[in-house]
């Protein structure tokens, strides 16, 4: 089983409940080094001048990050007969396609690698969940229980829905 779905919707939560109802391993999103890496990323992209070109390797940094992540999951996935994702490759490669979509960057082999990795894992896992969209959030709910920003807008929220959502019909 797989749970999917938007900053602060309740993924954990639900794996967690699931996990100990049903006697499955919890593997947990563990999206932080993602989230670390993004942030180097766009920090990368920030500091360049206008006009000039990103450093290659500013990308290549992000996707070694993301296969990185890829890999855990396989692993995880592998020591375990019966499991409850929270997250899973869906979920990374939307996070990829909203950093790099509409940007004159040569990513497609990295998002054809994550393209594929997606589709075999899906291979794999019988049930997708995906949580439902919630309301831009309030600001004392600004941070979920790892400490990391919820993100506030409704147009990414709605982006990451649609991703997500035509990703789970089509491939699993």
């Amino acid at each position: 089983i797989a749970v999917s779905g938007y900053a602060g919707t309740g993924k954990s939560s639900l794996c967690i409940s699931l996990g100990k109802r049903l006697g499955m391993a919890v593997i947990d999103e563990n999206f932080g080094p993602l989230l670390n890496a993004d942030a180097a990323f766009v920090r990368a992209a920030r500091q360049i001048a206008p006009g000039a070109m990103l450093d290659p390797a500013a990308v290549e940094h992000l996707a070694k990050a993301y296969a990185e992540w890829a890999g855990a999951r396989r692993e995880a996935y592998a020591a375990h007969d019966a499991f409850i994702a929270d997250r899973w490759e869906a979920d990374l490669l939307v996070c990829w396609l909203s950093r790099f979509s509409g940007t004159s960057l040569s990513v497609d082999a990295h998002t054809a690698r994550l393209l594929r990795d997606m589709q075999d894992k899906a291979k794999g896992i019988d049930l997708v969940f995906v949580t439902p969209m919630e309301p831009p959030f309030a600001a004392e709910r600004s941070r979920n229980e790892a400490g990391l920003a919820r993100e506030q807008s409704l147009t990414r929220q709605l982006a990451y829905y649609a991703w997500v959502d035509a990703l789970a019909r089509r491939f699993t």
